[in-house]
C-alpha cells in the first residue's frame, strides 16, 4: 500500500481525514477547474491503441524523462530496481548445486549500463520509456497481466537460449508511437525546464518523513524555494485528485523539511503550470485560519493509531532478510525483499569474463563461462543468426 493506493482506496483512513479536516475540496478545485481554460496542445499519439496501463506509463516515462534528462541516475528512479528484481525473480532458476541464477535481470541491468542516451531526446525518450516499463513492473501485482512481458515477449526467451540482451536490442522493441509521444512532450516542456534551473534548484523525488507511514510516497520535484511540482500526463486533469495527492505530501512533511508554500502541476498535454499558494488552500479546504502544524499534529496522530491498530509494524514491509534461501516468488517474502541486497544475491553466483572476441566484460554464471564466453561480436552472422550459439567459434 502507498499514498496512491490509499487515496484509491474511498474508504481509507487518510481519505477519512482529508474528508473531516479539509472538506470542501471538490468545491475548491470544482472552483479551480472552471478557470483551467487550456486547450490540449500534444494529444495521445493517433493510430495508437492507448489502454489505461498505457496511460499511466507515458506518465511514468515523461517523469524519468525530466529526472534523467537533469542529470538524474536510472537507479535513482522510484520501484525501478524494484521492478528488476521482479522480473528476475519471475525468470530465476536453480541448478544442481542448489544455485540460484537470475539471467533476465542480469541482463537488463547490463543494458541499462551500456545505454547512452546523452545524444538528444529521441535516445533520452528511450531510456525513460523502458524504466517506465520497468517500474510499472515494480508497481503491479504478481497474479497481475505483465505489461513488460506483452511488449518484451521474447526477451526471456533470447536470453534462455544464450543470447545477452543488449541495449540496441531492447530499444529496437520499444513502440515508436510512445517514443514519438514522449519526444514531443519533453520539447514541449523543455523551455520551462530551462527557466526553472531544475538541476540546481530542487529536489527530483523527495520522500518524507511519513512515507513510511503510508507504505511508500514521494513527490515528483521540490523546488528549494519550497514548491511542490508534480507532472500530470492526461487528457482531463482530475484537479480533486490532484489536490488530495499533493495535500497527503504536505501533510506526511512531518518536520516541515521542505517548507512547501505553493503547490503546482505541470500539465504536460496541455502545456500549461497551474501553480496554487499554500495558504490560499488550507484556507479554501479547512476554512479560514487553518493551519498546517494543527492539520499535521492531527494527521500524525491519526496515523499512529492506523498503523498501532493494524498488528503489524509498517517497517516490517521494508525489513528484509538477506539470505538468498529466504526469498521466494510469494508476495509476502518478495515484498520484504530490498533491491539493494537482491543485486549483492543476484551478482554472486556470476563471474565476470571479458568476452573472447571484444574484450567486454560480462555477467556469466560458472557452467556458462565455456559455452558463452562471448558477447554479439562473435555470432555467427550477428544478431541475426539462430536460436542456438554455435560455440565451435569460442
Amino acid at each position: 500500500m502507498s499514498l496512491t493506493s490509499l487515496l484509491k482506496e474511498k474508504n481509507s483512513w487518510v481519505n477519512k481525514f482529508l474528508e473531516t479536516e479539509m472538506p470542501d475540496i471538490i468545491k475548491y478545485s470544482s472552483s479551480v477547474a472552471r478557470r483551467f481554460k487550456a486547450p490540449l496542445v500534444v494529444p495521445a499519439q493517433p493510430g495508437y491503441s492507448y489502454s489505461g496501463q498505457h496511460y499511466a506509463l507515458a506518465g511514468t516515462a515523461f517523469d524519468n524523462m525530466v529526472r534523467l534528462g537533469h542529470g538524474e541516475s536510472p537507479w535513482s528512479l522510484p520501484m525501478f530496481e524494484y521492478g528488476i528484481a521482479k522480473i528476475g525473480f519471475n525468470y530465476s532458476y536453480t541448478d544442481e548445486q542448489n544455485r540460484t541464477y537470475y539471467p533476465t535481470a542480469m541482463s537488463i541491468y547490463a543494458a541499462i549500463e551500456e545505454a547512452d542516451y546523452s545524444g538528444g531526446d529521441w535516445p533520452l525518450a528511450e531510456i525513460a520509456l523502458f524504466t517506465a516499463y520497468l517500474v510499472h513492473e515494480g508497481r503491479s501485482s504478481f497474479l497481475g497481466p505483465s505489461l513488460f512481458k506483452n511488449t518484451f515477449p521474447f526477451f526471456d526467451v533470447r536470453i534462455a537460449h544464450g543470447y545477452p540482451s543488449y541495449w540496441n536490442d531492447i530499444s529496437d522493441d520499444l513502440p515508436f508511437p510512445l517514443l514519438w509521444d514522449l519526444v514531443r512532450l519533453y520539447r514541449r516542456f523543455t523551455p520551462y525546464a530551462k527557466r526553472l534551473n531544475m538541476k540546481q534548484k530542487g529536489v527530483f523525488g523527495p520522500t518524507f518523513a511519513g512515507s513510511l507511514n503510508v507504505g511508500g510516497a514521494d513527490a515528483d520535484f521540490i523546488s528549494s524555494d519550497g514548491c511542490l511540482l508534480d507532472f500530470k500526463v492526461v487528457n482531463r486533469p482530475r484537479f480533486a485528485d490532484d489536490l488530495r495527492q499533493a495535500l497527503g505530501y504536505v501533510l506526511l512533511d512531518y518536520q516541515d523539511k521542505y517548507n512547501i508554500n505553493r503547490l503546482s502541476w505541470y500539465y504536460a498535454r496541455h502545456g500549461v503550470f497551474v501553480t496554487l499558494p499554500l495558504a490560499e488552500v488550507l484556507s479554501e479546504v479547512a476554512g479560514p485560519g487553518a493551519s498546517m502544524s494543527n492539520l499535521r499534529n492531527k494527521f500524525i496522530e491519526v496515523a499512529g493509531e492506523t498503523v498501532a491498530n493494524s498488528g503489524a509494524d509498517v517497517l516490517a514491509s521494508l525489513v528484509h532478510n538477506t539470505n538468498e534461501g529466504s526469498i521466494s516468488r510469494s508476495s509476502a517474502t518478495f515484498h520484504g525483499c530490498w533491491t539493494a541486497d537482491f543485486w549483492s544475491i543476484a551478482k554472486a553466483p556470476y563471474d565476470q569474463v571479458p568476452c573472447k572476441g571484444c574484450g567486454r566484460l560480462l555477467y556469466l554464471a560458472p557452467d556458462d563461462v565455456q559455452r558463452l564466453g562471448s558477447c554479439r561480436c562473435m555470432w555467427p552472422d550477428g544478431p541475426t543468426a539462430g536460436p542456438l550459439l554455435d560455440t565451435s567459434i569460442l
